[in-house]
């Protein structure tokens, strides 16, 4: 089909110079006990938890990846739809000349017959 439509690279990221820090599932963890020793209450440390669910920022879309996309798909689309106007124009030409060929066919069969009866009779 067409050519690929290269998508920008948008994340969220942290501001320039910001540490980053990668969590893993035993951080997470760790955390949650410590919100659960400072807050003496396992319902507050969830809900805390909760709040802040392990997102892997790079896996985001943004408005513009998925604006991206829709063009893409708008392209897409305008290529599929030519592409069966193309196939129905092909198709309406060989039922035509099949429709054509089948007529003749039939009149040549019936002179034929029609021949036959009358140099028999």
């Amino acid at each position: 089909m067409g050519s690929e439509l290269a998508l920008p690279n948008h994340s969220l990221q942290p501001p320039k110079g910001a540490p980053t820090i990668k969590i893993s599932e035993k951080d997470r963890l760790d955390l949650r006990q410590e919100l659960e020793r400072v807050f003496s209450n396992k319902r507050f440390a969830e809900i805390a938890m909760e709040a802040m669910p392990p997102i892997d920022y790079d896996q985001l879309a943004t408005k513009t990846d998925l604006n991206a996309l829709s063009l893409k798909l708008d392209g897409t689309t305008a290529e599929l739809r030519g592409a069966m106007a193309e196939l129905r124009g092909e198709l309406k030409s060989d039922l035509a000349n099949t429709t054509r060929l089948l007529f003749a066919s039939q009149l040549a069969t019936m002179v034929m017959i029609g021949g036959w009866v009358a140099a028999v009779t």
